[in-house]
């Protein structure tokens, strides 16, 4: 595992880590991917509190926390007491909002995993 560095904005007081991944092209061939990504998104991010500071919804901060615990739509749906397309809805929300498209890639962003 490389470290991912930090960078600073000086004019603007802003710190932003540096991180890289690969991914999968359109063509199916591996690619690399260069992310920059706020500084305040350092760890671990399994809390409400820290879901919402992201800019997050509590509903859709919810939503995402049951996602990290490896529940399924209806499973959400059940114990939310919403219908599972309010939970499709949300997380079609949070995954814009976090520039994520699964399940994966939101776990794999939020708590860290590269």
């Amino acid at each position: 595992m490389v470290p991912a560095p930090t960078l600073t904005d000086e004019t603007h007081g802003e710190v932003y880590r540096l991180r890289a991944e690969r991914v999968e092209g359109a063509d199916g061939r591996p690619r690399g991917l260069v992310l920059i990504e706020p500084g305040a998104v350092v760890g671990p991010v399994d809390t409400l509190e820290a879901l919402m500071q992201l800019g997050l919804t509590r509903r859709e901060a919810e939503v995402t926390l049951a996602v990290l615990r490896g529940q399924t739509t209806m499973q959400i749906a059940a114990e939310l007491v919403v219908s599972p397309h309010t939970v499709h809805d949300h997380l079609r929300k949070v995954f814009d909002k976090l520039n994520v498209s699964s399940r994966q890639q939101l776990a794999a962003r939020l708590l860290g995993a590269t």
